[in-house]
């Protein structure tokens, strides 16, 4: 993909390439034999295509005849690869459409082996298992003790989990060097209290922590469920925290946060959604303004697509409160982050950053800002079109037709218009 506007194709010609390219990628993997791993969390937020991709792939290996490069033989190296999806979703939380994929897949039974599992809470005998292996004691001697976290918590993972920490934390549940075994009193853990609501559980939780560390939690939440140290490293200059290292290392400490590599993410999903929900309603906007500003500082920012998406993406939440010449930047900084996406055949996205990047154009963008109010509206329609949303983009033709300055403007949009 060269970013640009290129040659569109036909309708929805881009999420067609996208699912070839990713079935060329695996078949070329499973034809040497090797077995693929794919991990998909929190499906309930994903978009049509990324579930269409998955399914197709499903599709191909349940029959091989129709796999993009393969034989129409059932043994040939392509159907011998092995695929292992692993997918989790909220079922409380999961629309008709991702519902309606998932029927699909067990409709395929026949000819891919589809296992579903359902998580629920922790029962009192997982909590006394557990409990017992941890402590290294007889299911016997925590028999007491399982049974008050059980009632507490009700079997929630995530609250057991921060129970044991807070009574550890407290001094209430401690290894004995006379006793050489773990100790407790089970009236004081009885007497230890829990909120019954999740969301206000997880928030006394944030709240007892310092002051740097509940604002560096909460610029971190701003961005998402992770954010890379480079990212802090450009957030790390004072406005915000003192050091934003260290206070999320003191989160992390207290099981907040997790490290891999690079990477501070949220121990859990709710945490952030709390994290997020403890920020002043009418402060969010100034915070993700704030954070979007900081970010754009970055020289390399138009090049690094990562850094160019989060800074965008922080902004797009707060259009109503930049002034114009934040207006104007933020509105290139969009018409980048599309192109960027274009580059990764992320169509959905781009159309997002450029109808995002016309919403912060002049209020005569035509006349004021006509070079990049054209590109924006081109690309717009084009990605719109790749994607498949052929009726969608017809307002926008009609705008170019109508405001282009030459005829040789109005070329691609006119190609558009006759595959439409």
């Amino acid at each position: 993909n060269d970013g640009g506007a290129g040659t569109t194709g036909n309708v929805g010609s881009g999420r067609n390439r996208l699912r070839h390219l990713f079935h060329i990628l695996l078949n070329s993997i499973f034809c040497v034999g090797h077995p693929v791993v794919i991990v998909l969390d929190d499906l309930q937020w994903s978009d049509s295509l990324a579930m269409d991709v998955i399914l197709g792939v499903i599709q191909s290996k349940a029959h091989p005849s129709s796999n993009l490069g393969s034989n129409d033989d059932r043994d040939s190296p392509s159907s011998r690869g092995g695929l292992f999806l692993l997918g989790s979703y909220r079922d409380n939380e999961a629309d008709t459409n991702l519902l309606q994929r998932i029927s699909v897949m067990d409709v395929m039974k026949q000819y891919v082996k589809v296992t579903h599992l359902s998580i629920g809470m922790l029962s009192r005998r997982d909590i006394d298992e557990m409990l017992s292996c941890k402590l290294g004691l007889p299911m016997r001697y925590t028999r007491d003790l399982s049974e008050q976290v059980f009632q507490k918590t009700r079997g929630h993972p995530l609250f057991v989990q921060t129970f044991l920490r807070s009574i550890i934390s407290k001094g209430v549940l401690s290894f004995s060097v006379r006793s050489r075994r773990w100790t407790w009193d089970d009236l004081v853990v009885e007497m230890h209290t829990i909120s019954e609501d999740v969301a206000d559980f997880l928030a006394n939780r944030i709240r007892r922590l310092d002051k740097d560390t509940v604002f560096a939690l909460q610029v971190c939440a701003c961005i998402g469920f992770q954010v890379n140290t480079s990212t802090i490293d450009l957030l790390n200059v004072g406005q915000f925290v003192n050091n934003m290292f260290e206070a999320l290392e003191s989160a992390r400490k207290e099981g907040l946060m997790d490290k891999a590599g690079p990477i501070y993410a949220f121990s859990h999903d709710m945490l952030r959604e709390s994290t997020y929900d403890l920020i002043p309603v009418l402060e969010r906007k100034s915070l993700h303004k704030t954070i979007g500003l900081s970010l754009a500082l970055d020289p390399d920012l138009v090049k690094d697509a990562e850094i160019c998406h989060l800074a965008v993406d922080q902004i797009n939440v707060c259009k109503d409160i930049l002034n114009p010449p934040e207006r104007s930047m933020f509105a290139r900084l969009n018409l980048a982050a599309g192109k960027h996406a274009m580059a990764s055949s992320s169509y959905q996205q781009a159309r997002g950053y450029f109808e995002s990047g016309i919403t912060l154009l002049h209020i005569d963008p035509w006349k004021k800002q006509y070079p990049l109010c054209l590109e924006l509206y081109e690309l717009s329609v084009v990605v719109g079109f790749m994607n498949g949303s052929g009726e969608e983009v017809t307002g926008r033709l009609d705008d170019i037709l109508s405001n282009a300055k030459h005829f040789g403007e109005t070329i691609k949009a006119r190609e558009i218009i006759l595959k439409v």
